[in-house]
């Protein structure tokens, strides 16, 4: 049987929310230490700044993936609005 990845959909998170971000695997590995550096690296940036702290801050209440060029973030309604 071949693993669904959608489990997560219908589990605890209930709402999928998908972004197009053409450099999306640039913050692959998605470890606090590499976001950080990320914030260090690029800091005329704001967009990258926000994603990342965003990523830290919400990452006991979410779950997410960096795949191709899209971000994909499943969590509660409040965190998906």
């Amino acid at each position: 049987m071949r693993k669904h990845h959608n489990r997560l959909y219908y589990g605890r998170f209930r709402h999928k929310t998908e972004f197009k971000i053409p450099g999306s695997l640039m913050f692959y590995p998605t470890t606090d230490d590499y976001l950080s550096t990320i914030k260090e690296r690029y800091p005329d940036h704001p967009d990258m700044h926000y994603l990342s702290e965003f990523v830290m801050q919400n990452r006991k209440t979410m779950k997410f993936r960096f795949q191709d060029r899209k971000a994909i973030f499943y969590s509660d309604q409040r965190l998906a609005q």
